[in-house]
């Protein structure tokens, strides 16, 4: 959600929705995967990268600027503002600079493999992925992240969220929630 608006994926559009009255405004066409919204912009996934929107007119969003990706390809990320950290599955978690919207360029990576999903708070990464478990990197400096910790989880199906609150990082898969 951004500025009372809903930003959802169906079928590989993006549909933005005016929450208030539930009536879609737009959709943006194209193979996406995942969305991403910090500010007043948004971050299109598809395999082959990800493209940055300005959505300060959410019916009429601008294209601003795109990175393609040489890797296998991406299936989701997050956004900070000055940095999308974009998951490859099999190649890690790539840190792209976005100051510039026109140009992202990558400024570092984090090399953990078979990643689900990703969630930044606090300057740092917690990486769930379905073999490894929960892997926590510090990103203050994103030329150079660094591993903090993590917990190799028990259960081996695949996780199907992570939630951060405080000191508390909750885990889902199939066979529930892991709290710690």
């Amino acid at each position: 959600a951004h500025d009372g608006y809903l930003y959802g994926l169906l079928d590989g559009e993006i549909k933005i929705i005016e929450e208030s009255t539930m009536s879609a405004v737009n959709n943006l066409l194209g193979d996406f995967i995942d969305v991403a919204c910090y500010g007043s912009r948004a971050y299109l996934f598809y395999y082959d990268g990800f493209d940055v929107y300005d959505i300060t007119t959410a019916s009429a969003p601008v294209l601003l600027g795109s990175y393609t990706h040489d890797g296998v390809g991406l299936l989701t990320g997050v956004a900070d503002g000055t940095y999308v950290y974009a998951v490859d599955p099999d190649e890690g978690i790539y840190i792209v600079d976005i100051s510039n919207g026109a140009s992202p360029s990558v400024v570092g990576e984090i090399e953990s493999y078979f990643v689900d999903t990703i969630v930044l708070q606090d300057q740092k990464i917690y990486s769930v992925s379905r073999n490894l478990g929960l892997k926590i990197f510090d990103v203050s400096d994103p030329e150079t992240p660094t591993e903090m910790g993590g917990y190799r989880s028990v259960l081996n199906a695949p996780y199907g969220g992570i939630i951060t609150r405080g000191d508390a990082v909750l885990m889902g898969d199939l066979n529930g929630i892991l709290v710690m």
